[in-house]
């Protein structure tokens, strides 16, 4: 897990940015006490593709 200033130099923009789209659910992100964690991979893929991938889904 990473934080929201890893985070922010993952994406390319402020902590305060990655702050607000993990608050409104648009980042994958988990929320521990007052405090934003990310998973790297996740966010990565995320940064790369502009897709939050889902995990435990099984296609067809």
């Amino acid at each position: 897990m990473i934080t929201t200033t890893e985070a922010a130099e993952i994406l390319d923009c402020h902590p305060s940015t990655v702050w607000r789209k993990a608050k409104a659910k648009r980042i994958p992100s988990i929320r521990i006490g007052n405090r934003y964690r990310f998973d790297e991979l996740t966010l990565r893929t995320y940064a790369a593709t502009g897709v939050i991938p889902v995990r435990g889904v099984r296609h067809a």
